[in-house]
């Protein structure tokens, strides 16, 4: 998913505002990189097995989806 020593990082959480502050302060990190971000639905599980992230970062409540229920 990433290149060298980058941490790779998965954003997911049914808020887009949230979404985007996250990748902004992940984007700050020299060592860390922007996957791939959803929102909690079943495409975003699909897009998270692509992406093979390091990291995953996961809202807990979701509508639809407990985070907790998209972790393998």
């Amino acid at each position: 998913a990433t290149q060298g020593d980058m941490i790779g990082v998965f954003v997911i959480d049914d808020h887009a505002l949230v979404r985007s502050g996250l990748r902004q302060l992940i984007d700050l990190e020299e060592d860390m990189q922007v996957v791939g971000e959803g929102q909690g639905t079943a495409e975003t599980v699909e897009a998270v097995r692509a992406a093979q992230p390091d990291v995953a970062v996961i809202d807990l409540e979701m509508p639809g989806i407990r985070g907790a229920d998209m972790i393998d």
